[in-house]
């Protein structure tokens, strides 16, 4: 065979595998839903015929339009990409990946994610760039309502009057309220966010606040009624210049923390929830110091009671009884006056005596004829002694018994009425 046509049949297999590749290429990027593309520095060799669907326009507008992937950009993204866009870039071997939104034929807007990449020629030199675009406009408005919605959580966060505190599952603080950092007196979140860790603190591990939250990072919420975390603990001082924190006062909170989970059913984070009890607390300790002193003046007045009552005695036992006494020997007087004078003595004794400890709440109860009946019984009178001195019948003398001893809760008992009296009255 002549050299000549070797060289012939040799150029029509090339051509032959050329034309079968470049069938196959065309099958490939034509079954695609995402936008093949390729193109030198002057414009689009070739774009697949999806393009039409995710553009809106037909194949031919781009081949006609070497600037139309910029015409059809969303003005902001326009103004982003163009400024980074050069010779230099289409010419470099860099890989850019990208995403921008498009407008459409009929004033809408998709999201579009772009990835080039250099073709190289024998030399290593870029002639042609090729990319791959995807439509992403269903994943990019989920990411941007999720922002949004995330957004709006911070904002509500930030507004809560309560303090608040968000940590990931390896303990650090990732997120914090404006209330919080007021507690404490901290300038701006950056001094928590990343760095406050509460494993890692060892004051919060000698004061017990660490236990709680530990329980919390096991799958289980925790109510703190009371925790105080005072400026003279031990590493406080040194928590205070790590974390920016200004408060001078001691810090009062009740604290409720639980974990957050994640849809794998894993703790993602811990939220611990403060609500400052501090004056709540400085109230508590001033009416316990006004309880102590009211006490104080409580038990003061008692002696001083107790000393006017001594007092009181003393005196009618040296200026009155005596001549009560005196009194009685001296005149010539019938049983009434002799009782009468008895009952002086007694209700004046009864006077100066101590309050009856253990009827006087009964005695609130009693009417004024059984109180009457009441201190002849004490006098040590009999149910017919009583009837004549108070002009009753002896039926009701007894009656009135009956009723004291009800009001004075011994209806059952076994014991003798004067008797009671006599002891209630000397304890």
């Amino acid at each position: 065979m002549r050299d000549a046509e070797k060289i012939d049949n040799r150029a029509a297999a090339v051509r032959a595998v050329y034309d079968a590749g470049y069938d196959r290429f065309k099958q490939l990027v034509e079954n695609l839903k995402e936008v093949f593309w390729l193109r030198d520095s002057r414009g689009f060799i070739y774009v697949s015929p999806t393009i039409e669907k995710v553009w809106g326009r037909p194949s031919t507008y781009f081949y006609e339009n070497p600037r139309a992937n910029f015409d059809l950009m969303h003005p902001e993204d326009r103004k982003r990409l163009q400024s980074e866009y050069s010779v230099r870039r289409f010419r470099g071997d860099e890989i850019f990946k990208e995403e921008f939104r498009i407008l459409l034929p009929d004033g809408g807007t998709r999201w579009i994610s772009s990835r080039s990449f250099p073709l190289p020629d024998s030399r290593g030199h870029t002639v042609y760039r090729a990319g791959i675009c995807e439509d992403i406009t269903e994943r990019k408005l989920y990411e941007l309502s999720l922002a949004e919605r995330e957004e709006q959580l911070y904002q509500i966060l930030q507004q809560m009057p309560y303090p608040v505190e968000v940590l990931d599952k390896q303990g650090t603080a990732v997120m914090v309220n404006k209330a919080l950092l007021g507690l404490y007196g901290v300038a701006n979140e950056e001094s928590i966010i990343g760095k406050f860790n509460i494993f890692r603190e060892k004051t919060f591990r000698e004061n017990g606040l660490f236990k709680h939250f530990k329980e919390a990072f096991k799958g289980k919420a925790v109510h703190i009624p009371e925790f105080i975390l005072t400026q003279n603990s031990p590493g406080v001082e040194t928590l205070k210049k790590k974390y920016h924190m200004s408060r001078t006062e001691d810090v009062a909170v009740e604290l409720t923390i639980f974990p957050v989970f994640s849809h794998t059913g894993e703790i993602w984070r811990v939220v611990s929830i403060r609500k400052d009890i501090s004056q709540l607390i400085q109230h508590k300790k001033s009416l316990e110091q006004k309880n102590i002193a009211l006490k104080e003046i409580l038990a003061q007045i008692e002696l001083e009671k107790l000393e006017i009552k001594n007092k009181v005695k003393q005196n009618l036992e040296r200026l009155v009884f005596p001549y009560l006494t005196k009194l009685s020997e001296t005149i010539i007087m019938g049983q009434t006056e002799k009782t009468y004078l008895a009952l002086i003595k007694n209700n004046l004794d009864e006077i100066c005596s101590s309050l009856i400890q253990k009827t006087k709440d009964h005695y609130l109860t009693l009417s004024p004829r059984e109180i009457e009946v009441c201190n002849l019984i004490k006098a040590g009178l009999t149910n017919k002694e009583i009837a004549a001195t108070l002009s009753l019948s002896l039926l009701t003398v007894e009656k009135h018994r009956q009723h004291i001893r009800k009001k004075l809760g011994i209806t059952s008992a076994r014991v003798n009425l004067h008797t009671y009296l006599q002891q209630a009255e000397h304890p």
